[in-house]
């Protein structure tokens, strides 16, 4: 079996007694032939789901669970790779749901900041959405809404009112 950069490192760090979290790596081989056959190889969803098990049993943790979150990280690295061909997706497993447990648990700067850059990564990485994307989104939206408190305001709008409007537009 042929491995990747990082796969095959973190197999050695493993293979000489170093700390490494669990985890498992998809061969190169097998990426190879998802993109030759433009369909996944067989078994190896089964094969993904079985070490995902054996990953959740080690960590005492689950991949979608709000309480007890599994977060992954997802690296690529081919056995010849060049640096920037693709990037890795850190917190992988949160979601809507999951992000609120985790916020219960860890706190919501830590929570939501983590959603945001999974959200990040994943637009970059997945979806080839880039960052200038993201980066304007939010320049605007937080344009409109000093926009909307100085409208208010100008207005005379009682503050209360405002809070009840903001608080039901950032909580979507």
């Amino acid at each position: 079996m042929q491995l990747g950069g990082k796969g095959a490192n973190l197999a050695e760090m493993a293979s000489i007694g170093l700390s490494v979290p669990p985890g498992f790596t998809v061969s190169t081989e097998a990426c190879q032939q998802y993109q030759a056959q433009k369909a996944m190889p067989a078994g190896l969803w089964d094969e993904i789901l079985a070490a995902l098990t054996w990953v959740e049993g080690n960590m005492g943790a689950v991949l979608g669970a709000p309480r007890r979150p599994l977060l992954l990280s997802v690296r690529s690295g081919a056995a010849v790779s060049l640096p920037g061909m693709m990037d890795t997706v850190l917190n992988l497993g949160l979601n809507d749901h999951v992000v609120a447990g985790l916020a219960h648990r860890s706190g919501e700067r830590f929570a939501y900041d983590s959603y945001r850059r999974f959200l990040d990564m994943f637009g970059n990485v997945v979806r080839i959405i880039t960052y200038i994307l993201f980066f304007v989104f939010y320049k605007y939206l937080y344009i409109l809404v000093y926009l909307l408190i100085y409208l208010l305001v100008l207005f005379h709008v009682s503050v209360v009112y405002i809070h009840v409007i903001l608080f039901s537009f950032l909580n979507r």
